[in-house]
């Protein structure tokens, strides 16, 4: 009997999900998304869905042909979601992203032979900005008593699970994917150890 784990279902709906998402796309976007999923240097399958969608936003922005693309489309493109919506300014982390997704994109059609130039050779990756520091904060002993008390007072069958799943995540730290991911026989009783894959390919 095969056993399915959690992880391998969440490979399987993020594969699914991106997917669906290249559905009527042209030939060079699914490529795209192939070259980076089999290049081992993009193994999240939420990165991999992450620049296929940052790159499909940006050819129905332009609407070009691939190989009309110039640097002062690609800059201005950058400078234009540099600021939201709402006139606020997009995170620098985010302009990294999308720059590095365009970066790959054009890598891989100047790799496969469908375009001569690749416009983003001279473009800058974007700095992110020094002010967005993480601001982290912590629960105090009466906000996870508070925590703890509300799975009692919720009860049921699963009250100790989820009395389990609330001290690993308060207590490590822990992402929650790799929560979810976590099988029986990731867990070393005798020494008190979880092992996990963190963010994709990473052994903790």
């Amino acid at each position: 009997m095969n056993i399915v784990t959690r992880k391998q279902e969440h490979l399987r709906d993020g594969v699914a999900s991106i997917e669906r998402l290249l559905k009527n796309q042209p030939e060079y976007v699914k490529g795209f998304y192939y070259y980076i999923r089999n290049s081992g240097k993009t193994a999240s399958y939420r990165t991999q869905k992450a620049y296929v969608d940052y790159v499909i936003r940006f050819l129905d922005r332009t609407e070009k042909a691939i190989d009309e693309i110039t640097m002062d489309d690609i800059t201005c493109y950058l400078s234009q979601l540099s600021i939201k919506a709402d006139g606020t300014e997009s995170s620098g982390s985010y302009l990294v992203a999308v720059y590095s997704a365009l970066k790959k994109f054009f890598n891989y059609l100047e790799f496969s032979e469908r375009i001569r130039k690749n416009p983003m050779t001279h473009i800058e990756r974007p700095r992110p900005k020094k002010a967005e520091l993480v601001n982290r904060t912590c629960l105090n002993k009466k906000e996870i008593r508070k925590c703890m008390k509300a799975i009692e007072v919720i009860g049921g069958t699963y009250m100790v699970r989820d009395k389990a799943i609330m001290t690993i995540l308060l207590t490590t730290g822990i992402l929650n994917t790799c929560l979810t991911e976590i099988n029986v026989d990731n867990i070393d009783f005798e020494n008190n150890c979880i092992y996990v894959i963190d963010k994709g390919t990473k052994p903790r």
